[in-house]
């Protein structure tokens, strides 16, 4: 039991250390999936050093999700969106330190964030498990192939 708990503890610490980690990004880089400066909106960046905008990483990621996480997240960036198109209702106190409203605002701000990334970017699309389950996918499909060969002559 002791062993498990460990274990536990350090799973925990290392997931809360890559959580931590950081990369530089210049502003040349571009996104891995649709090639536009990277810095143009929000962005991943994954350990595998493959670059991401965050709609471009949903519209490669939700395709292989279960129908359940797809509807997660469906649910969290509607959330997200709603959220932040409402005011904040209140804001710093005069003593420079922020109200609990605010607080507890950036809170569920940040949890809703995290929940959507630990679907979303859990792995790199371009390296990771989604890229080896789809391994034997074929480039072209079937339905596609007789205007494939036509486009090439």
């Amino acid at each position: 039991m002791e062993d498990a708990t460990e274990s536990a503890r350090s799973i925990r610490s290392d997931i809360q250390e890559m959580r931590n980690k950081y990369g530089i990004v210049g502003p040349q880089q571009k996104c891995s999936t649709c090639s536009f400066p990277l810095l143009s909106r929000t962005f991943y960046l994954f350990p595998c050093q493959h670059m991401f905008h965050s709609d471009c990483l949903i519209a490669e990621v939700l395709p292989n999700l279960s129908e359940s996480k797809k509807s997660k997240v469906e649910e969290l960036q509607r959330r997200l969106v709603t959220f932040a198109m409402q005011p904040a209702t209140s804001s710093a106190n005069l003593s420079g330190g922020t109200t609990p409203d605010v607080v507890s605002r950036r809170d569920l701000h940040d949890q809703l964030r995290n929940e959507l990334d630990d679907i979303i970017a859990a792995d790199c699309v371009n390296c990771g498990e989604i890229m080896i389950r789809s391994i034997n996918k074929p480039f072209i499909e079937p339905s596609e192939y007789e205007s494939a060969i036509n486009s090439w002559l």
